[in-house]
C-alpha cells in the first residue's frame, strides 16, 4: 500500500509560510521535493503490480499523459490565481 507522506508535508509548508526567514524556507521547499520525488517511480512501480499484465503499458501512458497535462495546466492556473487575487496569494519567496 502506498503511504502519502501528507502531515509531514503540510507542516513543511506551514514552515514555508510562516517562518520569516529565507534560508528556512529554502531548506523546508528542497525537503519537500526530496519526499515528493520519488511518488512518481512509486506509483509506476506500484501500477505494474495491481494492473493486469496486458493492460500495463496503455495505463503507465495515460498516467505519463495525465501528469504531462498537469504540468502543462499548472502554470496557467498559477498565473489565473495570481492575476485575481494578487501575487501576494502564492507561495512566499
Amino acid at each position: 500500500m502506498l503511504r502519502y507522506p501528507r502531515p509531514h508535508l503540510s507542516r513543511l509548508q506551514l514552515v514555508v509560510w510562516l517562518v520569516p526567514s529565507f534560508i528556512t524556507g529554502t531548506i523546508a521547499v528542497c525537503l519537500i521535493g526530496i519526499v515528493l520525488g520519488p511518488l512518481y517511480p512509486i506509483a509506476m512501480n506500484h501500477t505494474a503490480r495491481i494492473v493486469p499484465r496486458e493492460l500495463v503499458t496503455g495505463c503507465i501512458g495515460w498516467i505519463a499523459a495525465c501528469g504531462a497535462a498537469g504540468s502543462a495546466l499548472l502554470p496557467l492556473w498559477t498565473g489565473e490565481i495570481a492575476s485575481l487575487y494578487g501575487i501576494g496569494s502564492l507561495q512566499p519567496l
